[in-house]
């Protein structure tokens, strides 16, 4: 009996932490991981990850984080889900911050224009990445549209810990979504148009 759970506690610290450790988390259900072979434009060749993956401590506690793209099971579209590590407990919390199936600018765009799949258009030419701390122009900053609009938009974020751009290289816009203190949860702002 000795031996057994000896030999458990060695299989959980050898093993147990790896999907979270090194970044590789479980699919979230109704989710699976992008196809490689849709993955061989030259841009992603820059990132080990394909721009798929990102690390970073997002939201302050000295953990490494994770954030990963996936794609929808069903049908076609991709998400976002960022994985918080926590220090209470040896956990993740796991929270969705972007959605091709509920962005309402996608899916205005698709009932204005049903012959064009955008949504297989993000699935090729979007990316993630980390970027540091720091103050940043967003896209009404920058004269893209007016500031204070739907989402009140500022001109300047100053983005206290890592943050993820969401990037689309085709068509050069990003936005960044970043962790926000006060109400413990990610926020977004448009960089570019």
């Amino acid at each position: 009996m000795v031996i057994k759970k000896l030999f458990l506690l060695i299989l959980i610290i050898l093993f147990g932490n790896t999907a979270y450790g090194d970044g590789e988390i479980e699919t979230p259900e109704g989710f699976k991981k992008p196809k490689n072979e849709l993955f061989f434009e030259e841009w992603r060749a820059e990132d080990p990850n394909k721009y798929l993956k990102a690390e970073g401590d997002y939201n302050g506690d000295g953990k490494k984080d994770y954030a990963h793209v996936f794609e929808h099971s069903v049908g076609a579209g991709m998400a976002i889900f960022v994985y918080l590590s926590q220090i209470e407990k040896d956990t993740n919390l796991i929270i969705k911050i972007f959605d091709t199936k509920e962005d309402k600018a996608i899916i205005k765009a698709t009932k204005k224009y049903p012959k064009i799949d955008f949504i297989s258009k993000y699935l090729l030419y979007y990316g993630i990445r980390t970027i540091p701390p720091g103050k940043y122009t967003t896209a009404c900053g920058k004269g893209y549209f007016k500031c204070g609009g739907e989402g009140a938009e500022e001109e300047e974020i100053d983005i206290k810990y890592d943050a993820i751009d969401f990037f689309h290289y085709d068509a050069g816009g990003n936005s960044y979504f970043y962790w926000d203190a006060n109400t413990k949860s990610f926020k977004y702002s448009w960089m570019s148009g």
